[in-house]
């Protein structure tokens, strides 16, 4: 089973200092698969599941940033959580399953698409 590298990491709003959203980004090569998380994917429970937006990222600089940046009219602080290999445990076009190998971030993970919307789970 091939790994790749992760990083979880959280975007804090600097105006009101509220977690605005976390992000798993996933190497893949040459850019990034990235998944923003707008609950604390390390609470999440097992079986439950959150939505997620997916994104390709093309800026492989995300794998060590932490820091202050502006998006669009928005400063956040981010933060980076955890770091380490990541394998993909099986795959189609609608369904992952991964398995994280962080320091806290660990386990298996599934996403699946299901109608527009993708929803992020704890495996058991």
């Amino acid at each position: 089973m091939k790994k790749s590298i992760f990083v979880l990491q959280k975007h804090t709003l600097l105006m009101d200092h509220q977690p605005f959203h976390w992000d798993i980004r996933i190497r893949a090569n040459s850019h990034l698969e990235e998944m923003n998380v707008y609950d604390d994917p390390e609470t999440l429970q097992p079986g439950a599941m959150t939505q997620v937006r997916v994104k390709r990222c093309n800026d492989l600089r995300w794998l060590t940033f932490q820091g202050r940046i502006k998006v669009g009219d928005i400063w956040t602080e981010v933060e980076l959580l955890d770091r380490g290999e990541v394998s993909i445990v099986s795959s189609s076009d609608t369904d992952f399953t991964f398995h994280f190998y962080g320091e806290t971030f660990k386990g298996t993970w599934t996403l699946k698409k299901r109608g527009g919307a993708w929803l992020l789970s704890k495996e058991e």
